[in-house]
């Protein structure tokens, strides 16, 4: 006799996105990396939601993606990575128009997350901890996007203040709330 109880298993609330890899050239290894993000993405979309994810991408040269990414949206212009004395980005949620919907596409640097290309046996702990912090840190963003959409409307892409103080006020209200909200989650 079954004396467990077996729980009913959470939904990903990952929608049906592409996962695209770009700048590797073995495409039995690209295959593996789309495929161990795409599995990873899909069990964190159990616990965070992600139903607003618009597509990934993992790519070599970081900045060229970034660069190239279509964001919907006449007049904005282009995301570039982080990269001053303390900080280099190596992953990027970027909010994106679709139709008449606000999604989030999250750009990642094929570096750090490799690992997910490798079998279980061979992947590194650190690097798993590693790539999992990153994938987890970006779609929580998806999360934190869609929330502040449906609470302040336009707000993500359509408001910028007037005056120099009001811009620089509203990057760094939106940058820290944003970090807030997804260490949060």
């Amino acid at each position: 006799m079954n004396d467990r109880i077996d729980e009913p298993e959470i939904q990903s609330s990952m929608p049906d996105i592409r996962v695209e890899v770009q700048g590797i050239q073995n495409e039995y290894g690209a295959e593996c990396l789309r495929l161990g993000v795409t599995d990873l993405v899909r069990e964190i979309g159990r616990f965070i939601d992600i139903s607003t994810l618009d597509g990934i991408t993992v790519a070599v040269d970081y900045d060229a993606a970034l660069r190239g990414l279509d964001r919907g949206i006449g007049g904005v212009r282009a995301e570039e990575r982080t990269n001053d004395a303390g900080l280099v980005g190596v992953g990027k949620s970027v909010v994106v128009e679709r139709g008449d919907e606000f999604k989030t596409h999250i750009v990642l640097l094929a570096d750090p997350v490799c690992v997910l290309a490798f079998a279980e046996e061979d992947r590194n702990i650190d690097d798993l901890r590693t790539a999992l912090a990153i994938i987890c840190h970006e779609c929580a963003h998806v999360e934190e996007h869609a929330d502040r959409d449906r609470q302040f409307p336009a707000v993500l892409v359509g408001y910028r203040a007037s005056t120099y103080m009001g811009k620089l006020e509203q990057q760094f209200a939106e940058s820290f709330w944003g970090e807030y909200a997804v260490c949060r989650t």
